[in-house]
């Protein structure tokens, strides 16, 4: 299976036994289903089940996006949908219990502390974007931050969006004492793309591990900070660590 095929057909394990995009959609759609309605709606007892689905779809399309409860009861409202912040908040618990998204929560790198309201949503598989949008072009960015932050959690890491002022980084990456920065790319074409990625962390003066990983293939590592290619160095190499 190569990258590409993964960025739009995902992981889930018997989507090998079908070799068609028909088919594995099929599939796909078949693992949603039976998660959310023999799981959650019969467990949580949902009242508005078309309410529940949309939130579904709108953070299965937002993969990497930052969003809060209030902020999607905002968007609702634009849609002429009106919905609790509570109920929101509830959904999207769900959601994550049901392993359909996961919440990556943000933290102050100088403050040293969590912060409340937003939060990014991760699909846990990639086929869940394609599902809703069909034959739609790959937002390869998001979805090179999603695969990036899915390989971290199934090796263990703790997993936190950073902030610092006037910029973030992607992703703060912990393991007990340990502690590494990390920046998502998709490609670094660029001058300008590449100073975006590496001049946040240059920022940060801390000894701690810092990387930027992207799809390029030529290592493009500078003052101290590694550059990792995405499926060579980091998803199939050694190349990461705290």
């Amino acid at each position: 299976m190569s990258i590409e095929d993964y960025f739009r057909l995902g992981g889930f394990p018997k989507r090998f036994d079908y070799t068609g995009e028909e088919e594995s959609d099929l599939y796909t759609c078949s693992v949603l289903d039976e998660i959310i309605k023999k799981d959650l709606k019969k467990r949580a007892k949902i009242r508005d089940k078309a309410l529940f689905e949309k939130i579904i779809r709108y953070a299965c399309l937002n993969t990497g996006a930052a969003f809060s409860a209030r902020s999607i009861v905002k968007y609702l409202k634009n849609e002429h949908i009106m919905a609790r912040t509570t109920t929101i908040a509830r959904y999207l618990r769900l959601i994550q219990e049901g392993k359909i998204v996961s919440l990556c929560h943000r933290y102050d790198i100088r403050g040293k502390q969590a912060l409340q309201f937003y939060e990014k949503s991760y699909i846990t598989d990639p086929a869940l974007k394609n599902l809703y949008s069909p034959g739609a072009r790959i937002d390869y960015s998001s979805m090179v931050e999603t695969i990036i932050y899915n390989e971290l959690q199934a090796r263990g890491y703790d997993v936190q969006v950073g902030v610092i002022p006037n910029a973030g980084i992607d992703f703060v990456v912990s393991k007990g004492s340990k502690l590494a920065y990390v920046q998502a790319a998709y490609l670094m074409p660029e001058k300008e793309t590449e100073e975006r990625k590496f001049s946040p962390l240059l920022q940060i003066k801390e000894a701690f591990p810092k990387y930027v990983i992207s799809m390029d293939p030529v290592d493009l590592s500078q003052n101290g900070i590694k550059h990792l290619q995405l499926v060579r160095d980091f998803l199939l190499g050694n190349g990461f660590s705290l």
